[in-house]
C-alpha cells in the first residue's frame, strides 16, 4: 500500500470519528437542553405558584383577621371588603392549587397537594359558616369558629405550602 493511500485512509477513519462524535454531541446536547427547559419552565413555574400558594395563605389569614374585626367594631363596609377580598384570594388559591396539580412529578407532591386542597375546601366552608355567624350577630359563635376552624386551616396552608416551596 503506498504512502498516499495509507494517509487517505487515515484521514478517512479521523473524519468518520470526527463526525461520529459530532453526532454524539448534538445528542447529548438536545438532551441537556430538553432538560434546562424543563428546569425553566416547569420547575421554575412550580416555585412561583407554591410562593403564591404561600402567599395567598398569609393573605386569608390577615383578611379573615380584618372581617372579623370589622365585624366587632361593627364596619359593614370594610367588612364586606374584606370579604370580598377572601373570596378573591381563595379563588386564587384553588387555581394555583389546580395549576401545580397538573405539574406534579412525585406521589409525594400529589398527596401534599391533596391535603393542600382539602384545607382550601376547610377554610372556604369554615369561612362561610362565619360570615353566616357575623351575620346573624353570633360573634361568640364566629369567634369559635375562626378559632377553632378557619385559622388552624389557614396555619396548616402556610405550613404545607412552605414545604411545597422547600420540595
Amino acid at each position: 500500500m503506498s504512502l498516499t493511500k495509507r494517509l487517505l485512509s487515515s484521514f478517512s477513519v479521523m473524519l468518520g470519528l470526527v463526525l461520529l462524535l459530532g453526532a454524539g454531541e448534538l445528542l447529548v446536547t438536545r438532551d441537556l437542553s430538553g432538560d434546562l427547559e424543563r428546569a425553566a419552565n416547569v420547575t421554575a413555574r412550580q416555585q412561583y405558584l407554591a410562593g403564591q400558594v404561600s402567599t395567598d395563605a398569609a393573605q386569608l389569614t390577615s383578611l379573615e383577621r380584618g372581617s372579623v374585626l370589622a365585624a366587632m367594631v361593627i364596619d359593614a363596609t370594610r367588612q364586606q371588603t374584606y370579604q370580598q377580598a377572601f373570596s378573591q384570594h381563595a379563588a386564587g388559591l384553588r387555581k394555583s392549587l389546580a395549576e401545580l396539580r397538573a405539574l406534579a412529578d412525585s406521589s409525594e407532591e400529589v398527596t401534599l397537594l391533596q391535603s393542600l386542597d382539602q384545607q382550601a375546601t376547610l377554610v372556604v366552608q369554615g369561612h362561610e359558616e362565619l360570615r353566616q355567624a357575623m351575620a346573624n350577630q353570633q360573634m361568640d359563635a364566629g369567634l369559635s369558629i375562626f378559632a377553632q376552624k378557619v385559622q388552624p386551616s389557614l396555619e396548616e396552608i402556610g405550613r404545607q405550602a412552605v414545604s411545597l416551596v422547600d420540595q
